[in-house]
């Protein structure tokens, strides 16, 4: 029974999912998630100016900056004003230099995860899980007590 369903499975893959699955993929070119590698190119010719950039560099590096300030927005609007770690004198330039010497480290990680890992951005993370394991222990104990009472009450 067992073989029998993996074959079964496995000729509905090649007959009945992989045409529909090529054929999806004709139809809408999906444009792959940013790598380090992409960020580095990016911002050398548009920002560092190490070569000329073109205008697709220019709305790439746009794209790329808007991802980044994503993070850093919706961090702000959960956590506050201003991210852990975060000094004044930080603005969105400091923040992908940051980012720009993250990736030059680490140039095979994805461009959102080497946001993510930039000490602003995961303090901030930290200090919000922190903050939520916080709550949820705070609730458990109070209920602790609730649920004890009840339960002394009906003895």
């Amino acid at each position: 029974m067992g073989k029998f369903f993996v074959k079964v499975s496995i000729l509905c893959f090649f007959f009945v999912l992989l045409p529909f699955e090529q054929s999806y993929a004709q139809q809408k070119d999906v444009k792959q998630l940013p790598t380090c590698l992409d960020f580095t190119d990016v911002y050398s010719k548009t920002v560092l100016q190490t070569s000329p950039a073109t205008k697709e560099d220019d709305q790439e590096m746009q794209s790329l900056a808007s991802i980044m300030m994503g993070y850093v927005s919706a961090l702000q609007d959960i956590y506050g004003n201003r991210l852990v770690g975060m000094s004044a004198r930080d603005n969105e330039w400091t923040l992908l230099d940051k980012v720009a010497q993250y990736c030059h480290q680490y140039p095979q990680m994805s461009f959102q995860r080497a946001v993510r890992s930039i000490p602003a951005v995961s303090q901030t993370i930290q200090a919000l899980q922190d903050e939520e394991f916080k709550r949820c222990n705070n609730y458990i104990e109070q209920m602790k007590v609730a649920i004890c009472s009840t339960q002394n009450q009906n003895k």
